[in-house]
């Protein structure tokens, strides 16, 4: 129990520095001085990653330099109505039933509780071999740190990523992905004076990262809202904004969108009927998701009617959840999509589809024409670019029985994916991800919708 507290100590202190990503100066500030504090050496370099050593211990001399690496920034999500600034203020949290939890915020034990224990054991009197501690940036919005790091910031051989929350496992592979970007460009139409204004919602689901718990059976409030708006495209619906999900690695919880209606009482009905049968569906895995329609007042102009259309129903047919797993290990999810956050004027959704390279080279499932369905989902007035993000490679998992083990590497990295070349994170290195879900290449698609 004493390195578990001293863990859960310095995560502690950790909740209490502003780290979103792109925004980890103070972070990196409190590396550098824990560092310093300790007499322990410490670099960085241009883009803000951090590398603090530790010594090998009298008589650990001859051991083999690790590396262990996590990253310094987090998912910052909140609830709707929070009043948090996660450029400047602490994460909240309390202790309920034994567990450390945030109110209404993500509470960033991803990386933080990997960090954590890096500086436990960097502070710690335990007689190990040379320990290099390497702090990337920007790791959950595109790896930016591990991309930009400088050729021989660390000298280790053997590296072990502290970003996994399954205890008792090992990974060994590097998570991938692409961005593919949809725009939807239309001009402004004026609301029929005689249609009546609506804010519809959908609020209070559980949500959750896209990668672990793609498979938990949650609702997609951004999938699910303009599922409905996509069925009143008949009924003269005239959309004046949509607002939903945040982050792109995270499964909305709420999606809201006001639009104008010939009948509102038959649009309530319609929506309520909806609701219910939302409701009973994910009874089960979601049963606090909350459903609202009320009477709205807006002066804005509505999205003209010809877009409108093409973009709700290629919002409704975009897909999100589970496309396959894993042949190999069961309960694996190998192929997933999430349809990740709608904004006013813009849309963004993410398709994280995680394919194994085994698969990919015996066409069972292709990536590249995985991003292709999306952009033909997608086709009705937008145009599309991709570009790759968290290149993959092939993964396999073992059990942690014994201090010794020999492992299985992996040192093929992707060709190409959209055309454009996939860069290998660390090749041949231990990686462990930050779920055994996030192990394989995931494209992502980026929709925009503006005036």
């Amino acid at each position: 129990m004493e390195y578990t507290d001293r863990i859960l100590e310095y995560f502690k202190e950790i909740t209490g520095i502003p780290r979103e990503s792109g925004n980890e100066e103070r972070m990196r500030e409190y590396l550098i001085r824990f560092a310093h504090t300790r007499g322990l050496e410490c670099r960085t370099d241009s883009v803000g990653n951090v590398c603090i050593v530790k010594e090998a211990a009298p008589g650990k001399e001859n051991v083999s330099t690790l590396v262990l690496q996590g990253h310094q920034d987090m998912v910052c999500e909140k609830t709707a109505g929070s009043t948090h600034n996660f450029l400047t203020d602490p994460i909240e949290y309390v202790i309920e039933d034994g567990w450390m939890i945030a109110r209404e915020t993500t509470l960033g034990a991803d990386d933080g509780i990997g960090v954590a224990a890096m500086l436990m054991i960097l502070g710690s009197e335990l007689p190990t071999g040379k320990i290099e501690c390497v702090f990337t940036t920007s790791e959950e919005t595109g790896m930016d740190g591990a991309f930009g790091m400088q050729k021989g910031f660390f000298t280790g051989k053997t590296l072990i990523n502290l970003d996994s929350e399954d205890e008792g496992q090992l990974f060994i592979g590097c998570a991938g992905g692409v961005d593919t970007t949809a725009t939807f460009a239309f001009n402004n139409e004026v609301l029929n004076g005689d249609f009546k204004v609506l804010k519809v919602s959908i609020t209070n689901g559980l949500g959750g990262h896209s990668g672990d718990e793609i498979d938990k059976g949650r609702m997609n409030a951004v999938k699910a809202l303009s599922t409905f708006l996509a069925s009143e495209d008949g009924h003269g619906l005239q959309l004046v904004s949509i607002d939903g999900g945040n982050k792109p690695n995270a499964i909305p919880r709420e999606c809201t969108a006001v639009i104008a209606v010939p009948d509102a009482d038959a649009t309530s009905s319609r929506f309520e009927a909806f609701s219910k049968a939302l409701a009973n569906e994910y009874a089960d895995t979601d049963p606090d998701v909350e459903f609202g329609i009320l009477p709205a007042y807006s002066e804005s102009p509505a999205v003209c009617a010809q877009v409108t259309s093409a973009f709700l129903k290629a919002m409704a047919a975009c897909p999100h959840g589970v496309i396959a797993m894993s042949r190999d290990i069961e309960g694996l999810v190998e192929t997933s999509t999430n349809l990740a956050s709608v904004k006013n004027r813009w849309c963004r959704c993410r398709a994280p589809f995680r394919v194994s390279r085994l698969e990919a080279e015996s066409g069972f499932a292709d990536s590249q024409g995985l991003c292709l369905l999306l952009q033909e989902t997608l086709r009705q007035g937008a145009s599309g670019e991709g570009n790759p993000r968290r290149p993959g490679m092939r993964s396999f998992r073992r059990k942690v029985r014994r201090a010794r083990h020999d492992f299985l590497r992996s040192d093929a990295p992707w060709g190409t994916c959209s055309g454009r070349e996939a860069r290998p994170c660390f090749p041949g290195a231990f990686h462990g991800s930050s779920d055994r879900r996030y192990n394989q290449l995931q494209p992502n698609c980026l929709v925009i919708l503006k005036k």
